[in-house]
This record gives structure tokens, C-alpha cells and sequence, in this order.
């Protein structure tokens, strides 16, 4: 498969890249700057840095063209419903096109949930809708009516460097 990794240089997404790479995929890692050291430490792993920002659609949207999957791993922090919105629209619109169907693995964590008082928490924990990232649960409701291919995951942990001890 190719796959296009959205957050390729940040913490988790080098890790999936890496990973991707490794079990015999074809891995486009999104990257602001190609020449970056982050972006560079892609090709020692054997994936390809593409250029691309995701808060500017138009500079990566060429890079879905054959692409099997997208991994979105970030939230575009100038407009994080609607970076995520257009990435729904630019998947259909791709699919359209050339008939392929993408599956979009799209990350939200479990800090959507925000404080709910309850100790254990599954996928069926009702989320605080005054949690600051609550609005994802909305993002989750639209990419499953969206008829796209997908599959929702959200880790405990999702940053762009390791917890500390």
C-alpha cells in the first residue's frame, strides 16, 4: 500500500511512519520543510518526506493521488475543525475522481473526553463537551456519515514528545 502520513515528523507520526515503512508499505510523511533534520531522519527510516502544510490544503492535496490510506496525526492548530473538514472533503473528492477508496486512519485521543469523573473509560464514555478538544467527538460523527473508509483511534497519549517519568 501507499500510504500519506499527516504529522509524519511529529512524535507519534514518526513512530507509525517508521512502522508503516517497516511492514513493507510505501510512505509519504507530510512535512513542512524537506530539508528539515526532522524531515531528513524520515529517509533513514525509509520514508519519503513530502511537502505539504496542512493548513494549506492546496500543497498536499496532489499527494493523495494514488495514495491507498492516509494517517492523520495532528490538529491544524490555525483551524482544527476545519482543516479536518476539508481533509473529509478532499478524500471523497479524490475518491470521485479516480474511483479509489482511501481508508483514513484519524487520531483524536483520549484528552477529547476532557474531565468526566468516571475512573475507567471506553469508546462509549460520553465525552465533557467543555473539554477544549471536545469538539473532535463532532469531527468523529461527521467523518462516519461522510461514507469515507475509516477508522477512528483514540490513544491515551498523542504529543509530539514522550511523557515524562
Amino acid at each position: 500500500m501507499q500510504i500519506l502520513v499527516i504529522g509524519a515528523t511529529g512524535y507519534p507520526g514518526r513512530r507509525v511512519s517508521t512502522a508503516l515503512a517497516r511492514a513493507g508499505h510505501t510512505v509519504l510523511g507530510l512535512t513542512r520543510d524537506t530539508d528539515a533534520p526532522a524531515a531528513r531522519a524520515l529517509v533513514t527510516d525509509e520514508v519519503t518526506p513530502v511537502l505539504g502544510d496542512f493548513s494549506k490544503a492546496e500543497t498536499w492535496r496532489g499527494h493523495l493521488e494514488g495514495t491507498d490510506a492516509v494517517v492523520h496525526l495532528l490538529i491544524g492548530m490555525s483551524d482544527p475543525i476545519g482543516g479536518d473538514q476539508r481533509l473529509f472533503a478532499d478524500l471523497l473528492a479524490a475518491q470521485e475522481r479516480d474511483g479509489r477508496r482511501r481508508h483514513l486512519v484519524f487520531t483524536t485521543g483520549i484528552s477529547s473526553y476532557g474531565r468526566t469523573g468516571l475512573a475507567p473509560m471506553d469508546e462509549n464514555t460520553p465525552g465533557n463537551p467543555d473539554s477544549p478538544i471536545g469538539f473532535r467527538f463532532a469531527l468523529e460523527r461527521e467523518l462516519a456519515a461522510s461514507g469515507l473508509a475509516h477508522t477512528i483511534v483514540r490513544p491515551g497519549f498523542m504529543g509530539d514528545r514522550p511523557p515524562r517519568p
